[in-house]
């Protein structure tokens, strides 16, 4: 009982004592007189916080690879490059395709604008579509995700490829607020270096 009360009494007055206590005690001299006791017990010093205010840490030095900042060039190329009708050669990847899809009891997509290699469209259906010129079609057959099969017929309708503009200062004015390309790739270095920071 005097263990348990002491220790109930040192975890309300959130004590950690370091060694065993000495304990002190006196019988009441009634029924009506509350027990008492008292403990004698060195206690856990608390920690020293470290100052962190003079820790020096060094800035990770960062170097960004032309090649990155050349592949983030091309996206921005990408985004802002002109469509050019096609004629005389099949679809390929890259393209931007308009083409119908109607399956054999009716249903149809007409007008579908897709860019080849976007993951956009069912695989099967997009091999399909890099079969064909401008005004061809092809039977496709794909899976469904419970497993059955459907049957589809896939018209190219239209197609055409991203002519990119040239990498210049034109360009740069064109798509940024900077007046030259080199301070274009400066600024995507940059903006690349901050996000590894």
């Amino acid at each position: 009982m005097l263990f348990r009360s002491f220790w109930s009494a040192a975890n309300r007055a959130r004590l950690r004592p370091a060694v065993f206590p000495n304990f002190d005690f006196e019988l009441p001299s009634s029924d009506t007189e509350e027990w008492q006791f008292t403990a004698e017990f060195a206690v856990q010093q608390l920690p020293t916080p470290a100052d962190w205010s003079s820790l020096e840490v060094p800035k990770l030095d960062v170097s960004v690879p032309e090649t990155v900042v050349s592949t983030n060039l091309e996206i921005l190329q990408r985004g802002h490059a002109e469509l050019v009708p096609v004629e005389g050669r099949i679809a390929k990847f890259g393209d931007v395709a308009v083409v119908d899809i109607v399956a054999p009891e009716g249903a149809a997509q007409r007008g579908l604008v897709v860019e080849l290699g976007s993951d956009r469209l069912i695989e099967e259906i997009e091999n399909g579509i890099r079969d064909l010129a401008v005004g061809e079609s092809h039977d496709v057959s794909y899976e469904l995700a419970d497993g059955s099969k459907r049957l589809a017929t896939v018209t190219l309708t239209a197609l055409y490829e991203k002519v990119l503009p040239p990498l210049d200062d034109a360009f740069a004015k064109a798509v940024s607020e900077f007046d030259s390309v080199d301070t274009l790739k400066a600024d995507i270095t940059d903006s690349l270096q901050s996000d590894v920071n």
